[in-house]
């Protein structure tokens, strides 16, 4: 979508050139030559959609002071008509990613596409359409034989007259702008250029906007970072100072818990049980002992407010020596 734009909008700004700097060869007025076998040609003037026929002129020393005599000493621009057979068409099928350069493409394609070097003729060529399910650009290349057709120009050139295209039928091949004189061709290659550096003035215009006013925004970072920096600096203090409190809140918290575990147990268990280990994760409680009678244990530990869920996690083992009854419990302190 944005390719075909660009061409519209290219064609559209090429529309507002003024005929001569394009070289134009619609119906206004100007020279036809019409290229006749056995070296000569038919002049035909027009002028207000008028035109006079001039008359067959050999293209030779003689025949360019004659049409010279005929035309004038500043003859109007010329087209140089030459007959079928001599101007060809041919369809060609570049890669779509010659889109961006095809005139290059077809200059070193050339010889390929056709008998002849790029040097050897004079061409042309326009886009056709483009296929982008295939990936292909299809081109009209109309192409004619310079050989063919150079001592015809070096004739004209001698009378003051210089085609600015070939013409066979609706085909045509732009030659340039050779009509004007020195200064001309001068002024329009100025002109071109200035439209070029004004071209390029719209649109690096906005990028430049942008860069200054991106770097009115990179001063005012910088002058602004050092505030930045000492905001950030009592951020991390504090963050750190939080941080230290909250850890001394979790520390308390949990030796709150382990002091009410402990004094749970103290109250809960018989005075005859003696613990050997006692494990305490968070919530959890593991504990391992020995006690006269380990199933007293459960009830009382159950009937605990802080304790809950209590219950032996292996079998309890009896030892005689000591008249007492081995165990392991599990149990949760309540919430």
């Amino acid at each position: 979508m944005l390719q075909e734009f660009l061409h519209w909008w290219a064609g559209q700004l090429l529309s507002l050139i003024p005929d001569r700097l394009r070289g134009n060869q619609g119906g206004g007025d100007g020279l036809a030559v019409l290229l006749k076998p056995g070296g000569a040609a038919d002049l035909v003037l027009r002028r207000r959609s008028r035109d006079t026929e001039l008359g067959r002129f050999t293209l030779d020393g003689t025949g360019a002071a004659k049409i010279r005599a005929a035309v004038g000493a500043s003859p109007p621009q010329a087209i140089l008509h030459v007959p079928p057979g001599q101007l060809l068409e041919q369809s060609v099928v570049l890669p779509l990613a010659a889109e961006r350069e095809p005139e290059q493409v077809l200059r070193y394609e050339m010889d390929r596409l056709t008998p002849f070097n790029a040097e050897d003729l004079f061409w042309t060529w326009r886009a056709v359409r483009r296929d982008r399910a295939r990936g292909q650009l299809h081109i009209q290349l109309s192409l004619a034989l310079r050989a063919g057709l150079q001592p015809a120009l070096d004739a004209l050139a001698t009378a003051g007259i210089r085609p600015v295209a070939l013409q066979s039928g609706a085909a045509s091949i732009p030659l340039g702008l050779n009509t004007a004189g020195p200064w001309r061709r001068r002024l329009d290659l100025g002109l071109a250029l200035l439209c070029v550096v004004l071209a390029l003035t719209a649109v690096g215009a906005p990028f430049i906007r942008q860069s200054r006013e991106l770097a009115k925004v990179e001063r005012t970072i910088a002058a602004s970072r050092p505030a930045v920096n000492d905001v950030d600096t009592i951020r991390r203090r504090a963050a750190a100072a939080a941080a230290g409190v909250d850890v001394l809140a979790a520390q308390r918290a949990g030796s709150g818990i382990m002091l009410e575990i402990l004094a749970a147990l103290t109250t809960a268990l018989p005075d005859d049980t003696v613990l050997s280990d006692l494990g305490i994760h968070a919530r959890a409680i593991t504990m391992t002992g020995q006690a006269a009678s380990a199933a007293r244990l459960i009830p009382a530990l159950a009937a605990s407010l802080s304790l809950q869920n209590p219950s032996f996690a292996a079998p309890v083992t009896r030892n005689e020596t000591a008249k007492a009854e081995g165990f392991t419990i599990h149990a949760e302190a309540a919430p």
